[in-house]
């Protein structure tokens, strides 16, 4: 049996690199302590990036509370107030 590799295609990274930084919601991943709110790669407190990690935890509900960052929902809450 021979294995072969498929080397991933410049469009095939490109559709995976829009198709994570499309993401919204709260991510939690092992070595963070909240949720944080994740939009177009990077969460609205500033402090973490997201690139779409296989060990997050995510949720694209709007009304996780428990665990949450207190600075990515006071600028989320702000967002919501605009609209």
């Amino acid at each position: 049996m021979t294995v072969r590799f498929v080397f991933p295609t410049n469009e095939m990274i490109m559709k995976n690199v829009i198709r994570r930084l499309e993401m919204k919601g709260w991510v939690r991943l092992l070595n963070w302590r909240k949720f944080h709110w994740i939009e177009d790669g990077e969460s609205l407190c500033g402090k973490w990036m997201y690139w779409g990690q296989d060990e997050a935890m995510f949720d694209g509900d709007i009304t996780v509370k428990k665990g949450e960052c207190a600075a990515c929902r006071k600028k989320l809450d702000k967002r919501m107030e605009k609209i």
